[in-house]
């Protein structure tokens, strides 16, 4: 969560981080659940790393688009593995 609010930081009021956090905290189950399954995978924490390390890249880019792509295919990805492991 640090570092998905460290991103959002330049661009967000008080009131919005409070907003992200209350949410944040509201799913984190569902994140645990579904991450929790891919644990056992050997490459899956190296796949985080390499998820969370394109993300500061795109955003030192400073390019709007390109953060906001990152950001999209971060979040889709992370939108399946939550609906997979609700499905199970």
């Amino acid at each position: 969560m640090i570092l998905h609010l460290a991103l959002f930081e330049p661009v967000t009021t008080t009131w919005d981080i409070r907003v992200l956090t209350t949410l944040w905290r509201a799913v984190e189950r569902y994140i645990r659940i579904g991450f929790g399954k891919l644990d056992s995978d050997p490459h899956e924490h190296d796949r985080r790393a390499h998820s969370h390390h394109e993300l500061i890249e795109a955003f030192r880019t400073r390019d709007p688009d390109a953060a906001a792509g990152a950001m999209h295919i971060h979040l889709a990805r992370n939108e399946q593995i939550a609906l997979a492991a609700l499905n199970d």
